[in-house]
């Protein structure tokens, strides 16, 4: 059984220096507020909950899950609104003030002769760095 709506997960760690309690409950306030103003794309948020907690290194990882309004079927129209959605998320930390640490991979194609990317045909490494 397939889940009738496409469900987006957001995964990200915040400091605990910089963020509080009340830093989090505007950050959920806001994005209902979001979700609210989108009905033709999101039903509810799911949730938002903390994962882990480490206080050595003083910070938070948080999941959050969304439901879109369409099933992975219609993967074009959720995608887009994913990414929307994830800009927002971004947008509204950096807003609130809540600081955070994301684990963000970029992959660069690299030619075997050459040292650039050619096209997806030619043989290439993929090498992952961390940002």
């Amino acid at each position: 059984n397939r889940s009738p709506n496409a469900l987006i997960n957001l995964y990200f760690k915040i400091s605990l220096c910089s963020t509080t309690t009340e830093k989090v409950k505007i950050l959920r306030q806001k994005i209902e507020e979001f979700i609210i103003q989108r009905p033709r794309s999101f039903v509810s948020l799911v949730y938002l909950r903390c994962d882990d907690l480490n206080t050595e290194d003083k910070w938070a990882s948080f999941h959050l899950r969304v439901r879109h309004r369409f099933s992975w079927q219609a993967g074009n129209m959720v995608m887009k609104d994913r990414a929307e959605f994830l800009w927002y998320c971004k947008d509204t930390c950096k807003e609130i003030g809540i600081n955070y640490k994301q684990n963000v991979t970029y992959f660069k194609f690299i030619d075997d002769n050459e040292g650039e990317f050619k096209n997806g045909k030619d043989r290439m490494k993929i090498l992952a760095e961390q940002l």
